[in-house]
This record gives structure tokens, sequence and C-alpha cells, in this order.
């Protein structure tokens, strides 16, 4: 079944004949007894014989440092390992195992790509970008077609929003990426119906981040990672990282929402998949709860194919409008008589406001306030004066 995984992945990414030869015949040993096609001795692939090796060396030297690497690498040689690679490893490994632990293998990989080096259009990273996401998305049968389906309802979003195209188009390539992460979470826990351990719970949240990690090595994609690593972020902070409404740019949101759109049309392993209608009632009321932006649920909801109407938000703390009103231009400095100007009301009604303010949210102090509104995404909304 690896065998036919990295065949499958290797036509994929057009890695060329060679390449995919060498894939297919990774499970090989030296001595003819390899669980896939018995090929032995040179009768397998130069490259394939090197990746076994380096494979397993990788491994023990985690598990057990260079000296357990080597004994491994002295044991299988002429059986598992051509024996000449197998000899010429035991003299230099000591020496490129060090090396791992002072030097990155990432820009160590980078160095030694061959010229010329492939750049990419931006249709032809959204090609790779689609088959891994197909790729990763195929590891569960619950989430087959998940990514290029947020994709398509996020840049759809975008576009209804009036966002500009290098917004839609960072989103389309997001939401290809944004479940890269879930490669670092056994499948045995996107596919468990029981509820999960704890252990299993704190792996599965992590997963976004994983996504930002990857995506982050490199220059060019970094700033996808710390998109793609927010899809699961709520505005009342209540997410997978905490991360609450002042820090998540309407990018966020709507990937955020196109994320738990799609997931709701999809089955889990607890439950059935929801129909279009049931999931749009649900991400309304996420919205009118404070957790899904409003203006993002109807534009993904509309990029759906669905109509929406504009959803009001139910206010933290039992606050009107107009409280959040003046809430939001005193945490911006303005004195009570020039929110008061702002707003066309008398000083006097204005400090009524902030008294009732201070008491329904529990605080005493405009840093309090300003903490308050931070935390609850309400800042976003002071009126222009």
């Amino acid at each position: 079944m690896c065998r036919d995984v990295a065949l499958h992945v290797g036509g994929l990414l057009d890695l060329g004949p060679a390449v995919r030869g060498a894939l297919g015949q990774c499970d090989e040993h030296w001595n003819g007894k390899g669980p896939a096609l018995g090929l032995k001795g040179e009768g397998i692939h130069l490259a394939a014989r090197l990746f076994i090796l380096c494979h397993d060396v990788e491994v023990f030297n985690r598990v057990g440092g260079s000296e357990a690497a080597i004994k491994v690498v002295r044991e299988r040689a002429g059986k598992v390992y051509d024996p000449r690679m197998a000899e010429r490893f035991c003299e230099v490994g000591g020496r490129l195992l060090n090396r791992l632990q002072s030097e990155s293998a990432w820009e160590a990989v980078l160095a030694v790509e061959p010229e010329p080096v492939r750049l990419l259009s931006s249709d032809e990273f959204d090609d790779v970008a689609r088959k891994v996401a197909n790729f990763i998305d195929m590891r569960s049968p619950y989430t087959v077609g998940h990514s290029p389906g947020v994709a398509a309802l996020a840049e759809g979003a975008a576009r209804k929003l009036g966002l500009s195209g290098d917004d839609a188009r960072s989103l389309r390539q997001a939401g290809l990426l944004h479940d890269l992460g879930r490669a670092g979470v056994p499948v045995s826990a996107w596919n468990k119906a029981e509820p999960l351990s704890d252990q299993e719970w704190e792996r599965m949240r992590r997963h976004p981040s994983l996504t930002e990690l990857v995506l982050a090595r490199s220059n060019a994609l970094g700033h996808l990672g710390t998109l793609a690593g927010l899809h699961h972020e709520r505005l009342d902070g209540s997410g997978y990282r905490g991360i609450a409404a002042a820090s998540l740019p309407v990018t966020a949101r709507i990937l955020a929402v196109a994320d738990s759109y799609q997931t709701k049309l999809e089955p889990r392993p607890y439950r059935a998949a929801l129909a279009p209608e049931l999931a749009a009632k649900e991400l309304l009321d996420q919205a009118r709860v404070g957790k899904l932006d409003g203006d993002a649920v109807a534009a993904v909801l509309a990029a759906a194919g669905q109509r929406a109407e504009p959803v009001r938000r139910q206010l933290p703390a039992g606050l009107s409008e107009r409280e959040v009103e003046v809430l939001c231009l005193a945490v911006r400095g303005l004195s009570n008589r020039q929110i008061a100007e702002a707003l066309v009301v008398s000083p006097k009604t204005v400090g009524h406001h902030l008294e009732n303010i201070y008491a329904k949210i529990g605080v005493s102090t405009r840093v309090g306030a300003t903490l308050f509104a931070l935390q609850h995404g309400l800042i976003e909304n002071t009126t222009s004066v």
C-alpha cells in the first residue's frame, strides 16, 4: 500500500519517470526479500537503495543516537542494504549525523537542488497545492475533497465582500493548504467515533499550528501559513489557539467560516453530514452569539448558493448598540465631550452611558474597558469621527 501511495503521489506531482521508478522500489531489499517486487542487488534503483538506508538511519538515530544507527547498518549490510553503501556510511555516518544536530536539513536540501531551479507560476502553484491538499484529505474517508471545497468557498466569499484579487488568491491558496497539519495527527484520531482522549484532543488542536510551522519554512509561503493557521479561531477567543477578534483579519474570519461550513456538509465518524440549510443555520447561530463574523457568514453562504440576510450580532454583557458605540469611542481616547459631539448627544448622556457600561462589563477604569472591548472584538465597530 505504501508503494502504491508513493507512486500515486509521484505521478500527481509530475516528478518524472526516474523519480517515480525509484519511489516504486523503496521497499526492496538487497537480498531480494523485500515485501513488494522481490528485486535484488543492482536490479534495485540506486536512489531507492540509498533511500531505504537513509530512512532507517534517521529513525534509529532519533531513537538511540548515531552509534545505534551505525550498528543497525552494519547488521543489515548485504541483507537489506547495498553492502558498499553500508560500508561507506559506517565510515562517515558519525560525522553526517552530527551535522544534523548543528545544521538545518531544510537549508541543506535546498542548497543541493539541481539547476535550473524550477519556479512555479500562480496557476502551477495552485495545481500543486490542490494535489497536496487532496493527498492530505485522502488520509481519512471523512475528509476527501474537504480542502478544495474550503478554498472555493473562501475565494468566492472574498469576491462577494469586494476584497482585492490578491486577498482572494491568498484565501484560495490558504484554503487548499490549511489542513497540512493533519498529517501530524494519527489517522485513528480523525476516524474515531468515541470521545477523544485528552492527549488525542490536544494533538488535534495543534494541527493548525503545524500547518503554519510547515509553511513558515518558505519565505514565499509564510503568509499563507499565518492565514491558514487561524482557520479554527473564533471571534470570542474560544478557538483552538485562543486568538480573539482583535487579532483576526477579515481573511482569517472568512477562512474560519468556509472551513466550518464545508466541515458541516461532510460526514464525520460521530455524525452524518448536515443538509446545507441546517449547516447554514448553525453558522448563523454562531454569528449571532459572536463566535463567527456575520459578514463572513453571509458571504460564504452566498458563495455556496444560499441566501442569507445580514446577521445582527448578539452583543456581550447585555450592551446595547449605542453603548457599544460609546465604549469604542471612549477606549479610543475621546473625552466625554468629543464622544457627545460625535454621537450628537449631551456630555451628560455620555456620562450616564459610561456608568451603565462599566457596571455591565464589570470594570472601573478605561484600561479595563479597553481590554474588554479588545477581547470581544468591539473596537472595529468604532464610529468614524
